[in-house]
């Protein structure tokens, strides 16, 4: 059904690009829509720098290329990212844990879980900013206890 749905779409859509891309519209609205976000993901950059920092946590962040997530490891945490996902859901701040997107890598010698693999959380930064200073700062008092435990 999906792919009936996608390949075979009704008249209207492809009739509404169409004239946008005809007439430019839709460049501009891709702009004005990429600048948005550009913008959200630096404010929650520069807040994430200060937040966790002032925390004083280890942490790094993976070099934001795209998309709308925020990649973060926190080297040292007691349960993983599975434990600090409990904890921060348990505060009604939703991340994605990491591992979930390093299934299937080989072990390491000892035979255990590659441990990059259960440091990470994906975060988004479209929510407004209020949300993301207040999510930003429960991770940092979460990784904090977890790395101190």
């Amino acid at each position: 059904m999906t792919g009936i749905i996608n390949l075979s779409p009704n008249s209207i859509g492809p009739a509404l690009v169409t004239e946008a891309v005809r007439s430019g519209e839709l460049f501009d609205l891709a702009e004005l829509i990429t600048e948005f976000y550009a913008a959200r993901r630096s404010t929650a950059i520069d807040l994430v720098y200060s937040t966790f920092d002032g925390y004083g946590i280890d942490w790094q962040m993976h070099d934001p290329l795209g998309a709308f997530f925020l990649w973060f490891r926190f080297p040292g945490i007691r349960g993983g990212d599975r434990e600090l996902y409990r904890r921060l859901a348990a505060r009604g701040v939703v991340v994605v844990p990491g591992h979930h997107f390093m299934a299937g890598l080989p072990l390491e010698e000892s035979g255990e879980q590659w441990s990059h693999s259960t440091q990470c959380i994906r975060v988004s930064y479209c929510a407004p900013p209020e949300q993301i200073e207040a999510g930003v700062r429960a991770i940092a008092e979460e990784v904090r206890d977890l790395q101190a435990e």
